[in-house]
């Protein structure tokens, strides 16, 4: 028996050890940082609740618990949310809950794929939290930027000082051409598409929604239109998440929402 609890120790351990290896490698989150966990019940979500647990002194991160019960299992989901519920309790973690009832949306609608729905559900639940960031909220002042975008931006960028300009930005993302030499001839390849790859593809969507859906007029709107008349869609998106970036690097550094008469 005590040979069998040594092992299971020493897997923790090892265990946890992996998941701070992965958090530095891929910097998920700085010192300091707020972090929202969301637990189902199963076993994957309540280990990560409880490694991140075991790393928040060292690492001085605010852990948080989401949980959305979207009515599918009936009682055993509610158990499943009570379950998490005491888990945030022992552990004196804020807990944040959302009860749905999908099965009755569904037979209102007449129509829907319930686990595409319970996805939409969480992910659209996850971003609400997201927008009660100060940060986040600010970022978010931008057009096309949502939540996961704002997110994922301040994820990413984590300390906005360590850019000595705002124009840094773009090349730390990958939305920067190359530039092919040959001799004094200079010219502009592809994007690098160096650093995030996720970061990169919601700017470029947010540029997307930015063109064809933001109603309001703005000087980045109104060159990015100019610039896809001239070049096309697809260079013309690319071009405005590259400005996009910049203009969040000095909202954030500034502490001022986006400004529709200059921007």
């Amino acid at each position: 028996m005590e040979r069998e609890s040594a092992q299971n120790f020493i897997v923790c351990m090892d265990l946890r050890s992996k998941v701070r290896e992965t958090i530095f490698k891929y910097k998920m989150f700085s010192s300091g940082e707020k972090v929202l966990v969301a637990v189902s019940g199963g076993p994957d979500s309540v280990a990560l609740l409880h490694l991140l647990h075991g790393l928040r002194e060292e690492m001085d991160l605010r852990l948080e618990v989401a949980h959305l019960q979207h009515g599918i299992r009936g009682e055993e989901g509610r158990e499943d949310a009570l379950f998490v519920a005491r888990i945030a309790a022992r552990l004196a973690l804020p807990f944040h809950l959302k009860e749905v009832d999908l099965p009755g949306v569904k037979a209102q609608r007449g129509r829907g794929n319930l686990e595409a729905m319970g996805r939409e559900e969480r992910y659209g639940y996850f971003a609400a939290l997201a927008k009660a960031e100060p940060l986040c909220q600010l970022l978010m002042s931008a057009p096309g930027v949502g939540p996961l975008t704002a997110s994922a931006y301040v994820a990413t960028i984590d300390d906005p000082h360590r850019f000595r300009r705002s124009e840094q930005v773009g090349a730390y993302v990958g939305i920067v051409p190359r530039i092919y030499q040959s001799g004094d001839t200079a010219y502009l390849g592809r994007i690098t598409k160096e650093g995030d790859r996720l970061l990169r593809w919601l700017l470029v969507e947010a540029a997307h929604c930015l063109l064809t859906h933001t109603k309001k007029d703005c000087t980045l709107k109104r060159w990015g239109l100019q610039l896809q008349a001239r070049k096309g869609a697809g260079k013309a998106k690319v071009a405005v998440a590259r400005k996009l970036a910049v203009i969040l690097h000095r909202m954030w550094i500034t502490g001022e929402k986006f400004d529709w008469q200059r921007a």
